[in-house]
């Protein structure tokens, strides 16, 4: 499967840091996988602590202030290349420039991460109907966020859970990885692999 994730910038903030747990715990080898940066602000010591050998990284380098389409084609062209299945934006704002670049299908998989309670309140109804329409799924980052996406409209079987996870092993001690007893609930590892089924059973519905 090839997967190719969106984002504008790539610098120390809750979203890009969601995005190199993910691709870091991504254990499917068989995937092909593809970080999309569009625009010239990215933070190359970030971007270094992605360690997944399967993860091919494009920058589009479009300025920050710049032409709204710039990058357009050069993305066109990687997803016709690589034959992309799964486009996962980790904005609004990304995903509708990601369907401004490519189209709207039924055919590609579109996946959403929202972040926030607020985004649905604030969009033209035509953007939230063309999300309504396109989007495959919807991953919210917390009970909160996915009511907020169910109460402007979208189906609840549409949305799913995956919550920001903390990197456990940055903060144990060294008497906690001795005795290594108790597993925490909050697990990036386990809700990556959620993500990896939820991208799979898509896949399966859409043939």
């Amino acid at each position: 499967m090839n997967i190719l994730h969106i984002i504008f910038s790539f610098n120390n903030g809750g979203s890009e840091n969601l995005v190199v747990d993910l691709l870091n715990s991504w254990k499917n080898k068989k995937d092909n996988l593809f970080l999309c940066v569009v625009n010239d602000f990215y933070d190359e010591k970030l971007l270094n602590k992605i360690k997944n050998r399967n993860v091919k990284i494009v920058k589009l380098n479009r300025k920050v202030g710049g032409k709204k389409t710039a990058g357009m084609k050069k993305l066109r062209n990687i997803v016709k290349k690589e034959k992309i299945d799964v486009v996962h934006c980790h904005s609004v704002n990304v995903l509708n420039y990601a369907f401004l670049a490519l189209g709207y299908s039924f055919k590609r998989k579109y996946i959403l991460t929202i972040h926030n309670v607020s985004i649905y309140g604030i969009l033209s109804h035509k953007s939230v109907l063309m999300h309504k329409l396109f989007l495959h799924k919807i991953t919210a980052i917390s009970e909160a966020v996915k009511d907020s996406i169910v109460a402007n409209g979208f189906p609840d079987k549409k949305i799913d859970i995956i919550y920001n996870g903390i990197d456990l092993e940055k903060y144990k001690n060294e008497h906690d990885k001795k005795d290594n007893k108790v597993k925490e609930e909050v697990n990036t590892t386990e809700d990556q692999h959620k993500m990896r089924e939820l991208v799979d059973e898509l896949l399966k519905k859409n043939k």
